[in-house]
C-alpha cells in the first residue's frame, strides 16, 4: 500500500490567496494535459483561467478600497477598518 503525499494548501481567506491556489491548480492541470489538449480539457483549463481573472480583478478592488479606507481613516484621525479574515 502506497501513501499519497501530503498536499499543502495555503490559507484561502483572501481573493489573492485563492488566485494563487487557482494558479497552482492550473499549472498542474496544464502540465498533466501535455502539449495536445483536447476540447474538454481546454474547456476546463479556460474555466480555471476565467475564475483566476475574476479573482485578480477582485483583488485589485480590495486593494484600492483598503487604500481609500486608510486615507479616510487618517483624515478622520481614526483606526482604519480591518477586514475579517475567514479561517
Amino acid at each position: 500500500m502506497t501513501t499519497q503525499p501530503q498536499i499543502r494548501v495555503g490559507p484561502l481567506s483572501t481573493v489573492r490567496q485563492i488566485a494563487h491556489e487557482l494558479s497552482r491548480l492550473y499549472k498542474q492541470a496544464r502540465r498533466k494535459a501535455g502539449p495536445d489538449v483536447g476540447s474538454a480539457e481546454a474547456y476546463r483549463l479556460a474555466s480555471i483561467l476565467s475564475v483566476m481573472a475574476k479573482c485578480l480583478e477582485q483583488s485589485e478592488f480590495e486593494r484600492r478600497i483598503a487604500e481609500m479606507e486608510a486615507v479616510i481613516a487618517q483624515r478622520n484621525n481614526v483606526e482604519p477598518i480591518r477586514p475579517k479574515v475567514v479561517a
